[in-house]
């Protein structure tokens, strides 16, 4: 048995006590600790401690060994993803719109092309071709994520003995997300013909709730006292009430047209009644997509057949109008319900005024200032 304390400086400079503590049982097994402590210790007191542990250890007695693993059994693919699907959603409290995707591309992509392959020997290629299908980068970028998690769970679960390969992306373009412009929001909700109509409008660009968030609102979830605001708990996906996105309930305040809207909406119904339908009942998302194409084909002045009612424009303008507005991304972030600032940046929209007025500001440069010669930049090295 013996004891060992040295100390140690790491890169940052930080400093500590590092004890190595060695004990030979009388059985034969051998044990080694090795701990740090802080360096506000003293030597004596680090020493005390470390005597201390060493007689814990000893009565303790030699650590017992795991069980050794069973050996790997030969398992396909197919068979590792029928177990995948049965306990992974569960396990990790997937929401129902992520097991259904699971289940459809296993049954549509994965299955078909490599279901029979042993599960080690799916790899590299296999995400290659993932990545060469005929789809939008986007869904393939969701593919090859899907298998990549479905490789790294069967290593952690002992199913697969290679480790999970490097996984490559599709680079995707980068596109502004479409939004309404004021005018054009303006419009929208003056075309709204029902205040079911306009609270679809306005719970989706003044709130910047999602579609199925919208659905899923109950009037309980409503808070008319002062200002007024609503809480964000659960969505709604083919009638089944779920999580929000990224499991994150919110607060968004009421502007006063959204919350006369809603006084009217909710009046006279139970707490837990759905607010656009008042009953128990949820609006479905065809219910909701037809409204929009309708309001949308009275600002167009076209049939509403030959217009489209994507219902997360309106989110997009949510977050476009409070960029407008000046508001911080941090406050756009957390209004909007976003797991990251970088998802935030990315769906926000810089309005082509804002791109206009920082152009025309360059006009507004004294132009003798640039023919100055002690204010005109210098070259190469000087300008270090």
């Amino acid at each position: 048995m013996s004891i060992n304390i040295t100390k140690r400086t790491y890169k940052s400079g930080k400093q500590a006590w590092l004890v190595d503590i060695r004990i030979h049982y009388p059985c034969g097994a051998r044990h080694r600790a090795k701990v740090t402590k802080p360096v506000t210790w003293s030597k004596t007191q680090t020493e005390r401690w470390a005597r201390q542990h060493e007689q814990h250890l000893i009565k303790r007695g030699p650590p017992r060994r795991e069980a050794d693993e069973p050996e790997r059994q030969d398992v396909s693919f197919r068979e590792f993803a029928a177990r995948y699907l049965a306990e992974y959603p569960q396990i990790n409290n997937l929401r129902p719109s992520s097991v259904e995707r699971y289940e459809r591309h296993v049954a549509q992509y994965f299955n078909p092309a490599f279901g029979d392959m042993h599960i080690d020997a799916v790899g590299k290629a296999q995400l290659r071709e993932l990545a060469a299908l005929d789809l939008a980068p986007s869904s393939r970028n969701v593919l090859i994520s899907e298998l990549a998690c479905m490789l790294r769970v069967a290593h952690d679960w002992g199913v697969r003995a290679a480790s999970p390969p490097p996984v490559k992306r599709v680079k995707e373009d980068a596109r502004d997300p479409q939004w309404y412009t004021p005018e054009e929001y303006r419009a929208l909700i003056a075309s709204a013909p029902t205040p079911v109509h306009l609270g679809l409008v306005l719970l989706g660009g003044d709130a910047g709730l999602r579609c199925g968030e919208i659905r899923a609102l109950r009037i309980s979830d409503i808070d008319f006292r002062g200002r007024g605001r609503l809480h964000v708990r659960r969505s709604m996906w083919r009638g089944i009430e779920g999580p929000t996105k990224g499991r994150r309930e919110r607060v968004v305040p009421l502007t006063s047209r959204l919350r006369a809207c809603l006084e009217q909406l909710t009046a006279g119904h139970a707490p837990d009644a759905f607010v656009l339908t008042g009953t128990q009942a949820s609006m479905t998302k065809g219910m909701a997509t037809h409204r929009m194409k309708v309001m949308r084909a009275v600002v167009l002045g076209v049939h509403y057949k030959e217009c489209d009612g994507p219902i997360h424009i309106l989110r997009h303008t949510f977050c476009s109008n409070l960029v407008l507005a000046g508001k911080h991304p941090r406050v756009i972030q957390k209004l909007a319900g976003h797991s990251s600032l970088q998802i935030t940046e990315r769906y926000m929209s810089v309005a082509g005024e804002q791109i206009e007025d920082a152009i025309a500001g360059l006009e507004t440069l004294d132009p003798a200032a640039a023919s100055d010669g002690s204010r005109a930049p210098k070259r190469g090295y000087e300008a270090e």
